[in-house]
């Protein structure tokens, strides 16, 4: 089973097609069916557009920038650097060719608070307002509790 490589060059796909013909004797029709590629490809191959190698110089210079910024610029700062060094570049493309190289900008983690309910957008509940007010450091107050028993000698048990 052959396998056709999507980045193949059309060179390399009419070669392959032609030389499974060869060995399988089937119809050009039926083998490009079977990979999966038009057969207008074979007889009219593609040409790379203008775009193109403009794009991988374009992309060679962003991920050259995406690298000396440790992995930290996304699209819109690339840009504006490349801007700087005077190379235009729309948002939209320099998004395009970095998601074809697979670079993806690393995120900071977002805050999270170690105390309270989790929310720094809600403050904690003031759980002492239906408490009475603390007394000063120079008073206090004593509570004692006192029971007592009677003993059948008359005398007082105090606890």
């Amino acid at each position: 089973m052959c396998i056709r490589d999507r980045h193949q060059s059309p060179e390399e796909s009419i070669a392959m097609i032609l030389s499974i013909k060869s060995q399988i004797n089937a119809s050009i029709c039926r083998i490009c069916d079977v990979i999966k590629i038009p057969r207008s490809s074979i007889y009219f191959p593609a040409t790379p557009s203008i775009s193109q190698p403009a794009d991988q110089t374009m992309s060679s210079s962003i991920e050259r920038f995406f690298r000396q910024r440790r992995l930290r610029y996304g699209y819109r700062r690339i840009i504006k650097e490349l801007a700087d060094e005077g190379i235009t570049c729309a948002a939209a493309r320099a998004r395009s060719l970095m998601l074809q190289r697979g670079l993806v900008a690393l995120q900071p983690k977002n805050y999270v608070p170690k105390t309270g309910n989790g929310r720094a957008d809600r403050p904690s509940p003031y759980l002492f307002l239906d408490r009475p007010l603390p007394v000063p450091p120079n008073r206090f107050r004593l509570e004692i509790s006192l029971s007592f028993d009677r003993r059948k000698d008359d005398s007082i048990w105090l606890s």
